[in-house]
């Protein structure tokens, strides 16, 4: 599922941010102000947990980008996380299924968590965009 979820992150990027995404190939740190989502996935029969943390600055550019306006609330970058997950994880899911794989999503919530720590990962990555950290992904079987 993880490469379903980079695809469909990089094709975000790309096509809605115009910018270029990469995965990252080391751990970057997350900043204290990030927003964390989650969401359930059932792939392939595996009832997965995807947590995605998002800083807050790439929140700000795509809340420009999708609504035209500066809104730098919490409740309004908490509402565009939780668009933007159900985004990245419902075209993850549309590649999945065009790969002939079984794939279901719940709604996404926000996290309570700070850090992704105490979280039993099974996969995970960051995406950057223009050598900065843009957001984090974590999948875990729940």
């Amino acid at each position: 599922m993880i490469n379903f979820i980079i695809e469909a992150s990089k094709n975000f990027v790309t096509h809605q941010m115009r910018e270029k995404a990469e995965k990252s190939n080391i751990k970057i740190e997350t900043k204290n102000d990030s927003i964390y989502t989650f969401i359930d996935v059932n792939y392939l029969g595996s009832s997965l947990q995807v947590h995605i943390n998002y800083e807050k600055n790439v929140l700000s550019q795509i809340t420009l980008l999708m609504l035209g306006e500066e809104d730098d609330s919490l409740e309004s970058l908490t509402e565009m996380a939780l668009e933007t997950t159900n985004m990245l994880v419902g075209s993850a899911k549309v590649l999945a299924e065009e790969s002939s794989q079984s794939c279901t999503i719940s709604t996404p919530h926000k996290s309570d968590k700070t850090t992704f720590e105490n979280i039993n990962q099974n996969d995970f990555t960051q995406i950057i965009i223009n050598n900065t950290l843009a957001f984090s992904i974590l999948i875990n079987e729940n």
